[in-house]
């Protein structure tokens, strides 16, 4: 699978959380289907916190760090939890993918 450093050389960018356990997992052996399948395909990886700045970025640390606090229980759980719910009604994501895709949406 031919790697690319540019998103813009890229034919198909995966974009990572770096948020979870087994995602970054899943995220891997995605990208090693599609190598197999399309072996001469240039990709691309980042991550949400290279592509995003100012109040994006800073988002997405706020989310990185509900994520670990979240497992803990107790109140920051409860908010975890709520923002989860809040963020997934809606097909876009919700009123939270507004600031933190920003720059996502920009890239793409």
């Amino acid at each position: 699978m031919p790697l690319v450093k540019s998103i813009a050389d890229a034919r198909l960018v995966f974009i990572d959380t770096e948020i979870g356990r087994g995602h970054p997992g899943y995220l891997d052996g995605t990208m090693a289907r599609v190598a197999a399948i399309c072996p001469e395909l240039p990709l691309h990886r980042t991550d949400v916190f290279t592509a995003s700045r100012g109040l994006a970025k800073a988002g997405w640390r706020g989310v990185r760090w509900l994520y670990r606090a979240g497992g803990r229980g107790g109140m920051v759980t409860s908010l975890y939890n709520r923002l989860r719910e809040l963020s997934s009604g809606d097909s876009d994501g919700g009123p939270a993918m507004i600031v933190l895709g920003r720059d996502i949406r920009r890239l793409a």
